[in-house]
């Protein structure tokens, strides 16, 4: 409960502008928990969770967790309950601090780790296992995954991309019918499917940014993965 509190001062402080020399220093109004979060304030949380994540503070499934919570909370409660066993009063002097809650955050070493804060095993798996089971990995991994995380995102971006390669593949099975030296082109077309859902897998642990090729020539995007919202 303490470590709630302090949270809590110290976004109310970023919110209204009045910081003392010391993040910490004071008691909070508790009522400042039930206030609303501002998009500041959980910007300022997903910066944070994505430089734990980056320091290796996190693993992760629990990145995912963790930022699902921050992107899903209403309150100032609710956006602590993210920080919940991560966050610490740090010993440095105010004037070192440099996380967004004045928190301790990771060292200039740690951040050159190069570890992506987009990586994750959620995605990768969403991806193979599509390549064996159609639609269904993909469906199950966003379904589980919290709603805004890089997992989920990832797995909606499979899911997509399968549902383009089967309205693509349906058409050419329509063609061949009466074009009949399209058969080899949809074999092809399913042989690319299957490659370009192993690399979506290999990107999505790496957590680099990927478009399926079949989502470039069809866009359908049955399950939000935030591309649009990425893009503003």
């Amino acid at each position: 409960m303490a470590g709630e509190h302090l949270m809590a001062g110290a976004l109310a402080a970023r919110h209204t502008g009045h910081m003392s020399s010391s993040p910490f220093a004071g008691a909070p109004d508790p009522s400042s928990l039930d206030w609303a979060v501002t998009p500041d304030q959980r910007a300022r949380a997903e910066d944070y969770l994505q430089r734990a994540y980056a320091d290796g503070r996190l693993s992760g499934e629990e990145f995912d967790k963790r930022i699902g919570m921050a992107l899903s909370a209403n309150t100032r409660r609710e956006l602590n309950q993210a920080f919940d066993g991560l966050a610490r009063i740090p010993s440095a002097a105010p004037g070192d601090l440099r996380s967004p809650y004045g928190l301790t955050a990771p060292d200039s070493h740690s951040m050159n780790l190069q570890r992506r804060p987009e990586a994750t095993a959620g995605g990768a798996v969403a991806y193979f296992s599509g390549a064996f089971t159609w639609l269904i990995g993909p469906a199950i991994a966003a379904a589980v995954t919290p709603a805004g995380s890089p997992a989920h995102r990832q797995a909606a971006k499979a899911f997509n991309a399968t549902v383009s390669f089967t309205v693509i593949a349906m058409v050419l099975s329509v063609l061949q019918s009466m074009i009949h030296p399209l058969n080899m082109v949809t074999g092809l077309v399913g042989l690319f499917w299957f490659v370009f859902m192993i690399v979506g897998g290999v990107k999505a642990a790496n957590g680099e940014e990927w478009t399926n090729p079949f989502t470039r020539v069809l866009p359908i995007r049955a399950i939000d993965d935030g591309t649009r919202r990425r893009r503003k």
